[in-house]
């Protein structure tokens, strides 16, 4: 297993084997061990159920993870970074109950695009709160010529439980007073979410490693007035390594993102650093 692929790889391995050997219970007890593991309710078939429908290419206990309680941060990526935590298994939830209606890839991205929004827009104190479970890549900031007035960029990936994988860049404007830094209104913020792409790797012991670029945006600036925060995202297969027959393949999501704000008669540009995640 190479470098790229061994921390994902030991992580399904570690699940699965947990799973495997720790307890298994009737799929249809109305109130069984299984069930009462699982989150929202949701039964071990309506699992496979979900599975099935929206992500055969993943491991089945992958997914049985993602929906067993407590709530795991670190099996979404940066989706508890970017809605807080309590939020991000709300979410969860909403996802599941649409899934379980048969809703389609584009209706669960579109009203998760949509909840997000609503998030972030209504609970300020919760994504400052997300700080500590962010996986995601470091704050870059540009000050003003006092230094008490700023614009801060970082980029991430969120991965939900159902719907395509997200690299995002998120931007927000601050003002520095006895308090500390809080976030206050821009007359104007942009955020450029690109170039994003995902890159699949091969490897062999013959012919070594290859990489091909197979999915790359570059999306149009988005820019909203009278904010103090904005994200913008590009959307990615949910593509997943493995390895078989002397062949181990990876993928790699790579999130770039820059933007630009005024406040306070002030102007600001700045890029966060690549930010970059392995399937």
């Amino acid at each position: 297993m190479s470098q790229h692929q061994a921390p994902h790889h030991l992580l399904l391995v570690t699940i699965a084997a947990c799973f495997v050997g720790c307890a298994e219970a009737p799929v249809d007890g109305p109130h069984d061990a299984a069930r009462d593991a699982l989150l929202f309710g949701l039964t071990e078939a309506e699992v496979t159920q979900i599975h099935e429908a929206y992500l055969p290419e993943e491991d089945l206990e992958l997914t049985r993870a993602r929906l067993t309680a407590p709530f795991d941060c670190a099996l979404y990526d940066d989706f508890c970074g970017e809605v807080g935590a309590e939020a991000a298994e709300e979410l969860t939830g909403e996802i599941v109950d649409l899934a379980l209606d048969g809703a389609t890839l584009a209706e669960i991205d579109a009203h998760l695009d949509t909840r997000i929004a609503e998030v972030r827009a209504t609970r300020p104190a919760e994504l400052e709160e997300a700080t500590s479970f962010r996986g995601s890549g470091s704050w870059y900031d540009d000050y003003d010529a006092s230094g008490d007035r700023r614009l801060r960029v970082h980029n991430g990936i969120t991965t939900p439980v159902a719907g395509s994988r997200r690299a995002w860049t998120e931007a927000k404007t601050q003002r520095h007073n006895w308090a500390g830094w809080n976030t206050v209104q821009a007359t104007e913020i942009c955020v450029n979410a690109g170039t994003n792409t995902q890159t699949f790797y091969t490897y062999t012991s013959s012919t070594g490693t290859d990489a091909t670029v197979i999915e790359s945006f570059n999306p149009s600036n988005a820019c909203d007035a009278s904010v103090d925060s904005l994200e913008s995202q590009t959307y990615h297969a949910r593509n997943n390594g493995g390895e078989g027959d002397g062949i181990q393949w990876w993928y790699t999501i790579r999130a770039n993102g820059c933007a630009t704000a005024e406040l306070d008669g002030f102007a600001f540009s700045v890029c966060a650093a690549q930010y970059s995640d392995t399937f």
